[in-house]
């Protein structure tokens, strides 16, 4: 009785990690989704040619990516794609940021002042960003944050870079 239990155990551990070695990692299916996208939208060698037949209902002078299957294969892939890649994580400051951010404008302000986003940042500010009004929410906290960690974490550079919304968040730092 206790060979056979011993038997099931080393069965049931050997399922798991052959199952476990089998099951592909996030960044091997984004790798692919990505390659599946760049291939319909034909970049690279592998790219389709009109009248390459892939599906049995074209035409030969259509490329294959007008078939409908291979339409909905194109926006599942996209659709992994965005749902897989690395968001920005979340800054050390998230609180601060948000602060400054109710007091400057809209994540996507573009006022004409000179200053854009929602942290109200200049134009290639720092050499972190280009146009920050482009950018998510997220990435804008991120450029910030790595503003704020190459000062050396100093307030008094934030109050250089933001001098009448920084005083009131100064808690939140």
């Amino acid at each position: 009785m206790k060979l056979l239990v011993a038997l099931l155990v080393v069965l049931v551990v050997a399922a798991i990690v052959t199952t476990q070695a089998r099951a592909a990692t996030t960044s091997q299916k984004l790798h692919k989704s990505t390659t599946v996208v760049a291939w319909y939208k034909g970049e690279g060698w592998w790219h389709l040619r009109p009248g390459f037949r892939k599906c049995g209902d074209i035409r030969w002078d259509r490329p294959a990516a007008r078939c409908w299957r291979h339409r909905a294969n194109l926006r599942w892939h996209r659709a992994r794609v965005v749902r897989l890649t690395p968001r920005p994580q979340a800054t050390g400051h998230v609180a601060g940021w948000l602060c400054i951010h109710s007091r400057e404008g809209a994540w996507n302000a573009q006022t004409g002042n000179g200053y854009y986003g929602g942290l109200q940042m200049s134009y290639g500010w720092m050499g972190l960003v280009g146009n920050a009004a482009l950018l998510s929410p997220e990435q804008q906290m991120a450029a910030a944050e790595t503003g704020y960690r190459q000062s050396g974490y100093s307030s008094a550079w934030l109050a250089g870079q933001w001098p009448n919304t920084y005083p009131p968040c100064a808690g939140y730092f």
